[in-house]
């Protein structure tokens, strides 16, 4: 028994903004870190980012923008995702810093309690081959 899907629609209306851009960086990999909308037309994204010349392909990959200075970061917009003030920009920290933690044993404890996975509060990222 096969599935029928419709067929895609284009989207219509369609503007295409820049969330963050700098020369001197590769940034990447949303759909591993997140996308959160909450209320007030507040959205928030997490990203890697790390430094990048642009001089070879490999300057782009998980090699060097994770494990040669990329970190994690997360960017708020308050306007419905008009405008992504880098003002905004917080980092949640970078391989190195948590290689350390990890493998040091200073990563934090377990929870004590259950995690309330509902919440409207909760977000969680993934990333760096944690």
């Amino acid at each position: 028994m096969s599935v029928t899907y419709p067929k895609p629609e284009s989207p219509r209306d369609l503007n295409h903004i820049t969330i963050y851009y700098n020369r001197n960086e590769f940034c990447g990999w949303p759909f591993n870190h997140g996308f959160w909308a909450f209320d007030n037309n507040e959205l928030l994204i997490s990203f890697s980012r790390g430094p990048c010349t642009y001089q070879a392909p490999y300057d782009m990959g998980h090699g060097v923008v994770d494990a040669l200075g990329g970190e994690y970061v997360v960017l708020r917009s308050t306007d419905g995702g008009q405008s992504w003030p880098v003002e905004t920009l917080q980092s949640l920290g970078t391989r190195l810093e948590f290689d350390r933690q990890l493998l040091g044993g200073f990563a934090a404890s377990a929870p004590t309690e259950p995690l309330d996975w509902s919440s409207p509060d909760f977000c969680m990222t993934a990333g760096f081959g944690i």
